[in-house]
């Protein structure tokens, strides 16, 4: 069924559901791992194996179905626990190798089971430690004076890093421990902090220097930062993957909100919900759009809905129906009214007085003067106010269908709202990732003309209108909520 939409171009509007704040929360599902009951809490000590003193840094999920961790305190090291709760320690710099003043902070799972580890001590590198605890230590083709931070494993089978040493870059490591810096696209006084892989292939960081961005690097090494759509002041924290192939990520500057960067580096950030003190720091993709712990005045845990409804495993794929028959075209709607006229400007001040005539010859009297000129006409008023701008127009939608030897038809009312300014551009209608309706938008002297072609039967409720130009990295994309009541 082919239908057309025309729009009046209004603010754009978007409802964002925010609760403040996330504890990011990770599950084991390897065979025979302890599942505890519903918010029951166990903690483990120095009675199941923890030394004395330790101080507790990082902790990260293992292949080998334990959770890894590293340590300070009077030895440092990395350390690993077993779901029943037994604790075992390897000291850095000691029998199980590595290096001696070492200072470890983030860990992640890498390639071949092993776990990975940057290490801030007094030789910087980057560690490998086998599930039985033998550690290995890098520091060939690291930056001088550097300070690797954050890793995680990259799509391509290679650990990345970011480092914040004298020179500023974004590192990568191989299996087999060569390591590549990389630093030609970052900006001036760059200070990378958190990075996470993308589902481009990519991988994504935070930029907090001088000019904050958002930065992409190619598993090639070749650095993008992106910095339009920003707040003012803007101080982007933690990325993470969204679940429908953009980045999210916390911003913690003056104006705090939840961003997110889509694939060409288009940027947006919400603050709607966000209560009065709000400090959003981790975030992850999880039911219903993106959860974030809130590390401000009042903790907690917040909700940033992302136009996508949550949903469980992958089924199997079904087989496609056969196409419906293309029913009638809607009726247009009527357009909104005019505002009302300004008022008329005050009329202009009275011109002066025109100068006296002269005396007449002295003896006789001289005949009457004649009358001045008149003064030069007063400044024109200034305009009156604009009148505000008429509602938006609404469409009624007609659907038909043959019911016996008689046509039924019913009407729908459609109204929503959208912001694009493009002239021309693809255009689709969607809920919970399944596509409604498809075509293109064309914008034209402050209005826009949809002409989408149904794909499948349009029932009243929510959906997402997505607006699309260009292609590849140049491809914009718009995505907002639109209703059929």
């Amino acid at each position: 069924m082919s239908k057309i939409f025309d729009i009046d171009r209004v603010c754009r509007a978007r409802v964002v559901v925010a609760l403040a704040g996330l504890a990011a929360a990770m599950m084991l599902s390897t065979a025979g791992a302890y599942a505890a009951p519903l918010g029951s809490v166990t903690e483990f000590g120095e009675s199941d194996g923890l030394t004395s003193g330790t101080s507790l840094v990082k902790i990260a999920p293992g292949a080998d179905g334990n959770m890894w961790f590293t340590y300070g305190g009077a030895t440092k090291g990395v350390g690993k626990i077993t779901p029943s709760g037994a604790i075992t320690e390897y000291e850095i710099g000691g029998a199980h190798g590595g290096n001696s003043g070492a200072e470890p902070l983030f860990i992640a799972p890498g390639p071949e089971g092993n776990m990975w580890f940057t290490d801030d001590g007094t030789t910087k590198a980057i560690g490998e430690i086998t599930p039985s605890g033998a550690i290995t230590e890098f520091s060939a083709g690291l930056n001088s004076e550097a300070s690797p931070y954050l890793l995680a494993p990259g799509p391509d089978g290679n650990m990345w890093f970011t480092d914040r040493g004298t020179t500023k870059a974004i590192g990568e490591i191989t299996p087999s421990g060569a390591i590549t810096e990389f630093s030609a696209g970052l900006n001036s006084e760059a200070s990378p902090y958190l990075l996470a892989p993308g589902p481009d292939g990519n991988m994504w960081f935070t930029d907090r220097g001088t000019t904050k961005a958002i930065g992409e690097i190619t598993p090639s090494g070749a650095i993008t930062e992106f910095s339009a759509g920003l707040n003012s002041e803007a101080s982007p924290y933690e990325i993470a993957p969204g679940p429908e192939g953009d980045m999210w990520f916390t911003d913690k500057g003056t104006t705090t909100a939840i961003g997110r960067v889509a694939p060409n580096g288009a940027i947006s950030e919400f603050s709607f919900g966000l209560p009065s003190g709000s400090s959003p720091t981790s975030i992850a993709a999880g039911p219903g759009g993106m959860w974030f712990t809130d590390t401000g005045t009042t903790q907690a845990i917040g909700l940033m809905g992302t136009g996508s409804s949550g949903s469980g495993g992958e089924g199997k794929e079904g087989k496609e129906g056969p196409t419906g028959k293309e029913g009638p075209t809607g009726k247009e709607g009527p357009a909104g009214k005019e505002g009302a006229a300004g008022k008329e400007g005050a009329a202009g001040a009275q011109g002066e007085k025109g100068s006296a005539g002269g005396n007449g010859a002295a003896g006789a009297q001289g005949e009457k003067g004649a009358t001045g000129a008149n003064g030069a006409a007063g400044a024109q008023g200034p305009a009156g106010a604009a009148g505000p701008a008429g509602p938006a127009g609404k469409v009624q939608l007609v659907t038909c269908k043959k019911v016996g030897k008689k046509q039924k038809c019913t009407t729908k009312l459609v109204s929503g709202t959208v912001k694009f300014t493009a002239a021309a551009s693809r255009a689709t209608l969607s809920r919970a990732g399944v596509i409604y309706a498809a075509g293109t938008a064309r914008s034209a002297r402050g209005r826009m003309s949809l002409r989408l072609t149904s794909l499948r039967r349009l029932e009243r409720g929510q959906y997402t209108l997505t607006l699309a130009t260009g292609q590849g990295r140049h491809e914009h994309i718009v995505r907002e909520a639109f209703t059929i009541k």
